[in-house]
């Protein structure tokens, strides 16, 4: 599969509404919701066994060993940083696909999920 560099994100996205090419599409796909979720910023809890919650919104829960996420409180869910960003940041596809390969190169490949500290009951 192709890397991406931010030169060739910005070249594709020069031209409005050009079709992004499949590969930058799978690519975006494929990164780690929670290395996402992280770089943007958002303070996560653990919940469960492999279920974390954002802290601001605790009906927002994300498994990252399937890489989805379910908003119960807005009926909501998807799949991947693509799929979070557009629900969470109310983004449009092409601006969501822009936003997580932007952050890709810097995103960090493995999660420490020790880190996280347990929702107190």
């Amino acid at each position: 599969m192709k890397k991406y560099t931010n030169e060739e994100i910005a070249e594709i996205y020069s031209v409005k509404n050009r079709k992004l090419p499949e590969e930058l599409v799978k690519q975006a796909n494929s990164v780690n919701i929670m290395d996402y979720i992280e770089k943007k910023g958002l303070m996560v809890q653990k919940c469960s066994r492999g279920t974390y919650q954002l802290a601001e919104h605790d009906s927002l829960k994300i498994t990252p060993a399937d890489n989805v996420f379910n908003w119960y409180s807005r009926g909501e869910g998807g799949y991947g940083a693509v799929g979070f960003a557009r629900v969470y940041f109310d983004m449009d596809f092409r601006s969501a696909v822009r936003d997580v390969m932007e952050n890709a190169d810097e995103l960090v490949k493995t999660v420490d999920y020790s880190k996280y500290k347990k929702v107190e009951e």
